[in-house]
């Protein structure tokens, strides 16, 4: 494996097959090898990751060529939330932004006039305090997180 930060913008691409979102994902990388494997046969470009469990915020090209983002807790190994990007599209990312270990967002450049953006959230269950619930929901309120860039282009 090796860094990589988000790559350029690139050529216009197909409509986006977005797999839904799998939480559990354990962290050593050989669960992403794992995870590779079983969706051999499955037509993906960016599958959502909750519950990740990794520490810190990271951009990964994989062995495969395929591209894996994480943030979580910089203490813990608990929450956090991340992309499996298909090696398709890695050309088209144009941001990956983590707010914090619960939420994070992909912007992925679909052609010359439009962009799209895929927010991933990790909710806080119901033994978790109304704070940190609240806490969630005031971020996912802002509106630089839903349309405030995606109008730039």
């Amino acid at each position: 494996m090796r860094r990589a930060g988000p790559p350029a913008c690139g050529h216009a691409l197909a409509p986006i097959n977005q797999a839904p979102a799998m939480g559990q994902i354990a962290p050593p990388m050989e669960r992403l090898v794992e995870l590779e494997e079983e969706l051999e046969g499955v037509k993906w470009d960016i599958i959502g990751l909750g519950e990740v469990r990794r520490r810190g915020e990271d951009f990964t090209e994989l062995k495969s060529g395929h591209h894996f983002y994480h943030i979580g807790t910089k203490d813990k190994s608990e929450a956090g939330v991340g992309f499996l990007i298909h090696k398709s599209i890695a050309g088209n990312i144009t941001e990956v932004k983590g707010i914090n270990e619960r939420l994070a967002q992909l912007t992925v450049k679909i052609n010359k006039r439009y962009k799209i953006k895929v927010i991933q959230v990790y909710a806080p269950t119901s033994t978790h305090n109304d704070e940190e619930v609240d806490k969630l929901y005031e971020y996912m309120k802002r509106p630089s997180l839903l349309s405030e860039e995606c109008n730039k282009m």
